[in-house]
């Protein structure tokens, strides 16, 4: 379980549901600078990675094709998604 959480509540990968081929990702006011990581699916891997940078937390999320990405930010700070 400790696992699903830092995912979730640290990382930012919210849901990740691969049936619907939906991602939600849900970036938190945590207390580090960075953070990131990769979770399998059936499709392949689903990588995110995120930064604070300038005021800013920047992000990059990888997903196999065809999955629909939504970002919730609940930083306080501008969200930067990075190619």
């Amino acid at each position: 379980h400790i696992v699903h959480s830092l995912y979730r509540d640290v990382l930012g990968l919210y849901a990740v549901d691969p049936l619907q081929k939906t991602i939600t990702v849900r970036l938190s006011d945590v207390s580090l600078d960075w953070c990131e990581g990769r979770k399998p699916v059936p499709d392949g891997v689903v990588s995110m990675r995120w930064r604070r940078e300038a005021g800013a937390v920047r992000y990059r999320i990888d997903a196999p094709a065809g999955y629909v990405i939504s970002v919730e930010n609940r930083t306080g700070i501008d969200v930067i998604r990075e190619p």
